[in-house]
C-alpha cells in the first residue's frame, strides 16, 4: 500500500491559500486548517461502494512546528490589542507602540551609504519589523529608503492600521497611493526599475514583507505602493 507523505509548512500554506498579493489574515487561515472543520463531517462515506481489490494510499500529514508558532503569535496579537477594539484612544494606543531601529540604505551623490532609521510599531511586531528591514538591507539590491512612516494615529481611529502600529510606508514620493481611475492621491509618481526609491513587485522589499505575512497594498482598490500591514 502506497503512504503518502503532505508537508504542511508555514510558506507552504501562505502560497497554497493566497490570493493574488493579498495573503488571508491567519486566524482565518486556522479556520480554513481547523481540525474537526464542519465541511469534512459532511463528507459522504464511500468506502463500502469501492472494489475490495482497490487500495486507498494512506496519507501522513506531516505539520510543521512552526505553523503551531505563527497561528499562537497571531492569536497573541489580537489579545494585545483588544482593549485598543474596545477603546480606540491615543492614549490606549500608544502604550502599545515602540521605536524600532533598522539597518538601511541611503543614497548620497549617487553613492549607498549604510545608516539606521527608527520606525514605531505594535510592540509585538517589534521583532519581525526588525528581521524584515535586515534581510531588506542584507539583500542583493541593497534598495535605498529616504523616508520611513510606521504607528500614526489617525482622526479615523481604527480605519487605518496605521493607528494600531501594524502598517508602515516606504518611500512615499516615489510610492504613491493612486486611485481606481489613475489619480494619484498621494506622493508622486511610481518608476519601478527606474527610480531606485521605487519598491519592485518581485524586489527584496516586498519578498522580505511577504515572508513574515505583510500585505502589500499595491493590490488595493487604491493602489498604495508605500504600503505594507499586518
Amino acid at each position: 500500500m502506497k503512504k503518502l507523505k503532505l508537508f504542511i509548512g508555514v510558506f507552504s500554506i501562505l502560497s497554497v491559500i493566497s490570493t493574488g498579493n493579498k495573503l488571508y489574515a491567519y486566524n482565518e487561515i486556522q479556520g480554513i486548517f481547523k481540525p474537526g472543520n464542519q465541511e469534512n463531517k459532511n463528507i459522504p462515506d464511500n468506502s463500502q461502494s469501492r472494489s475490495e481489490n482497490v487500495q486507498t494510499p494512506q496519507v501522513e500529514i506531516v505539520v510543521d512546528p512552526m505553523w503551531e508558532y505563527y497561528i499562537e503569535y497571531h492569536e497573541r496579537i489580537d489579545a494585545e490589542l483588544q482593549d485598543v477594539y474596545d477603546n480606540p484612544s491615543h492614549e490606549t494606543a500608544v502604550k502599545h507602540m515602540v521605536w524600532v531601529e533598522v539597518p538601511i540604505w541611503k543614497l548620497k551623490n549617487g553613492q549607498k551609504i549604510s545608516s539606521k532609521a527608527k520606525v514605531q510599531v505594535l510592540n509585538l511586531l517589534a521583532e519581525d519589523v526588525k528581521s524584515i528591514f535586515t534581510e531588506i538591507y542584507n539583500g542583493p539590491e541593497k534598495f535605498p529608503i529616504k523616508s520611513l512612516g510606521g504607528y500614526n494615529w489617525r482622526s479615523n481611529g481604527l480605519t487605518s492600521l496605521h493607528s494600531t502600529g501594524r502598517a508602515i510606508d516606504i518611500n512615499p514620493d516615489e510610492n504613491p497611493q493612486i486611485s481606481a481611475d489613475g489619480e494619484v492621491l498621494v506622493g508622486k509618481k511610481w518608476e519601478p526599475g527606474i527610480n531606485p526609491y521605487s519598491i519592485t513587485p518581485d524586489g527584496d522589499v516586498v519578498k522580505a514583507f511577504s515572508k513574515k505575512g505583510w500585505t502589500w497594498g499595491a493590490g488595493f482598490s487604491r493602489a498604495d505602493y508605500m504600503h505594507f500591514d499586518f
